[in-house]
């Protein structure tokens, strides 16, 4: 199974991520081409309040959610508006054309409450109906056609809670039940079958008992409100958690079965942050990205050293990063930068302390992005070909770096 890109949430916010470090569908344009493919400034449209986007009220502007793909990235503000930025091959950015942009441009999107970023796709929860955006190749979308602007996702019932992972989404509705949609090759989607579901499916035989559900690349889990996880989809690297191999086309019940607070899933594994505030991972951990100080994969979870109070979790495609004790730690594949350490320099084994100032919370894709409790974004791991970090800017950063205020 080839690596592709990592499912960036932040648990702490109930969603999830996105993953592929594999070849890019477009070749990355050149600096300061305004063309075709080019890099353009965010494009103001109007604002959810009705206003300009360009008006006077900056508090409106603070930014209080940030998800992140896997060369794009999104953030909510307090006032409700979306903001994307990055690579628009895939109409990532709902735009009207598919140039990349450095900055964050507004969507045109209903006021939002909450954001998931798959690899090439985002979702925004307003009220209780799913907007979702970009790819959708095998129906990540949940509504059978391919947009360039957001549009409603067919839910059959009232949504709580979306996260998106690799090329699937889910999401919890009001009564607790789970329903998954898209790639399907594997299992992901939970309804027994290896069929894309272009349209919500229910996650068989979970029932109504759902908290929260966080889909990976080829695996998906939940939290049930006993505080424990079920997974199902691939079993090759123990992404299950449930000390086998051995992939299931529906849940199995991991061995973490009480205490789980929140999950965030990568391409071949999962972290959970536990009601102590403490963090287990398991699966795929051949870059480090279980935080145990070894390069190693394991089939059941194993407990994350040197990590307290954690109150935001994210994973990327193969790396981690936390909020624990009010700092920002990261771990696991460093080859972009992605653990903000100043290095590129291979993999980290262990959490390591990244420069953010009183951080609120952490999201994971490709690269790393954090959102302060002041309400600014910083980002950063990544080539930035895209303009992905959202600087303004296509220059690589290893460490964190603020993106452009919102328009």
């Amino acid at each position: 199974m080839g690596l592709r890109w990592g499912a960036g949430v932040s648990v702490s916010l109930g969603f999830a991520l996105a993953l592929v470090a594999c070849g890019d569908d477009h070749p990355p344009a050149a600096d300061g081409d305004n063309g075709e493919g080019g890099i353009l400034p965010g494009t103001g449209t109007t604002r959810p309040d009705g206003g300009d986007a360009s008006a006077d009220g900056a508090a409106g502007r603070v930014a209080k959610q940030v998800v992140v793909g896997k060369h794009h990235a999104c953030a909510l503000t307090t006032a409700g508006a979306v903001y994307c930025w990055g690579d628009n091959a895939k109409d990532q950015l709902a735009t009207a054309d598919i140039d990349d942009r450095a900055e964050p441009g507004l969507v045109d999107v209903p006021v939002a409450s909450a954001l998931t970023a798959g690899s090439d796709h985002t979702c925004a929860l307003a009220g209780t109906d799913v907007w979702c955006w970009g790819d959708n190749a095998v129906g990540q979308l949940g509504n059978g056609t391919k947009s360039a602007t957001p549009v409603p996702v067919k839910s059959h019932a009232n949504v709580a809670s979306v996260t998106a992972g690799d090329q699937t989404t889910c999401v919890v509705t009001t009564t607790g039940a789970a329903y998954c949609w898209g790639h399907n090759s594997l299992g992901q989607v939970g309804d027994g079958s290896q069929v894309d579901r272009p349209s919500p499916t229910a996650v068989t035989g979970l029932g109504a008992n759902i908290a929260s559900i966080s889909p990976g690349g080829d695996h998906t889990c939940a939290v049930t409100t006993a505080g424990g996880v079920s997974c199902w989809g691939d079993n090759t690297n123990g992404a299950l958690g449930n000390g086998t191999q051995t992939s299931s086309l529906t849940y199995v019940v991991s061995e973490l079965e009480t205490d789980v607070a929140a999950l965030a899933s990568g391409i071949a594994f999962s972290c959970a942050r536990m009601t102590d505030g403490s963090a287990q991972c398991w699966g795929y951990g051949g870059k480090g990205a279980l935080g145990g100080g070894v390069a190693d994969t394991f089939e059941d979870p194993q407990p994350v050293p040197a990590l307290a109070a954690i109150t935001s979790l994210a994973a990327g495609t193969t790396h981690v990063c936390a909020v624990a004790s009010a700092k920002v730690s990261c771990w696991g594949d460093n080859t972009y930068g992605q653990i903000g350490n100043g290095t590129t320099d291979g993999n980290v084994l262990s959490p390591s302390a990244v420069a953010v100032t009183d951080p609120a919370s952490v999201a994971a894709g490709g690269f790393t992005c954090a959102v302060t409790k002041a309400g600014a974004v910083m980002c950063w791991g990544s080539d930035n070909d895209y303009g992905e970090l959202g600087d303004g800017t296509l220059t690589p950063r290893a460490t964190p770096a603020p993106v452009v205020s919102f328009p």
